[in-house]
């Protein structure tokens, strides 16, 4: 167990140094109906909230690591994805309407 925590600590300390401080651009296209572009949707990943353009789009700035997705809008079960960011990166997420 004790090898476990020390094993866990040492990997923080690495991704500290590897991750050196860069912020990486994080685009989030979030779909709705019809796999439609849905504008007005919340995106928030860490402290960091966006609403989503008319493209569907949403900006964040994220340093290196794994960083957790949550998307909401009105009329839509709310979803969440994990994103490991280690440049810059897209994903996409689709919300299913609530019904």
């Amino acid at each position: 167990m004790t090898l476990f925590v020390l094993l866990i600590l040492a990997l923080i300390m690495l991704v500290g140094c590897v991750g050196g401080g860069k912020v990486y651009v994080l685009t989030i296209t979030v779909l709705g109906e019809g796999d439609l572009p849905l504008e007005g949707a919340r995106v928030v990943a860490g402290k960091e909230t966006r609403n989503t353009d008319a493209d569907g789009k949403a900006v964040l700035y994220r340093s290196w690591g794994i960083t957790k997705v949550e998307v909401t809008a009105d009329g839509y079960q709310a979803a969440s994805m994990l994103i490991t960011v280690i440049k810059d990166r897209t994903g996409t997420i689709r919300l299913t309407p609530s019904r």
